[in-house]
């Protein structure tokens, strides 16, 4: 039995659209589609996963940032040229103050809009136990509190885990920034989405809404962390006896 030994296959953009494109009738196999049909199936692609940011983390772009932080400073912004600079966040994971002599890290409670600012003396310094992620459109803003005392920002870090965005899928030679396994729910999106602007019938629309919704469900469930699950007594409960 002979293998390839080789795990690389993808498809580049142009092939992507080239690929739904056959699949609705658009253009025969071997056929080459025109630079309108990509530039129409290119905006259609970059729809796709831009909505799709909004399923929520995916395992692949959770990244972590390591931030020094500054005496008294409450707000980190958090964008391309931002105090953290890197792509804009679409969430905020977790967040870790770590001791860098030996990387000992204790997490921060992530606190809802009101309930941090409900927090007293933004301003007062020592060591960050909160923070509150606000998702502003061009730079976001990580909130601390307390702020870093003069003793905090000499020995600490700020350790972000954040869900990065989905890469634009702008020439012809990019590939999805996604596995391998997720290209064929891609195709399926984009065949779907293709076919209702192709005005082809709405049970063929249907047909491919069915089949992109059944592999992007098995991709979804299949991206999950594997973690133990922990069964425990309430000690909140006071009923214990029969109703």
């Amino acid at each position: 039995m002979a293998v390839s030994g080789s795990f690389d296959f993808t498809l580049n953009r142009d092939a992507l659209i080239t690929r739904a494109l056959r699949k609705i009738g658009a253009i025969a196999s071997g056929q080459t589609p025109t630079a309108n049909e990509i530039s129409d199936g290119s905006d259609e692609l970059n729809l796709i996963l831009k909505a799709w940011q909004a399923d929520g983390m995916q395992l692949w772009t959770v990244t972590q940032a390591s931030v020094t932080p500054v005496k008294g400073q409450e707000v980190y912004t958090m964008g391309s040229g931002g105090d953290i600079n890197v792509a804009r966040p679409e969430d905020i994971l977790e967040v870790y103050r770590r001791l860098t002599a030996d990387t000992f890290d204790v997490p921060l409670r992530r606190k809802a809009r009101a309930d941090f600012f409900r927090l007293p003396d933004k301003a007062s310094e020592g060591t960050p136990t909160h923070y509150y992620f606000d998702p502003q459109l061009d730079l976001a803003k990580l909130y601390i509190w307390n702020t870093a005392s003069t003793d905090f920002a000499a020995n600490y870090t700020l350790e972000v885990l954040y869900q990065r965005p989905f890469d634009d899928m702008d020439a012809t030679a990019d590939t999805l920034a996604f596995p391998q396994s997720w290209e064929l729910a891609v195709v399926l999106a984009l065949t779907h989405n293709l076919a209702m602007e192709y005005g082809k019938p709405a049970s063929d629309v249907q047909s491919w809404e069915k089949q992109m919704e059944k592999e992007k469900k098995r991709q979804m469930d299949w991206d999950t962390e594997h973690e133990s699950i922990y069964f425990g007594v309430d000690m909140q409960a006071t009923n214990y006896g029969p109703r």
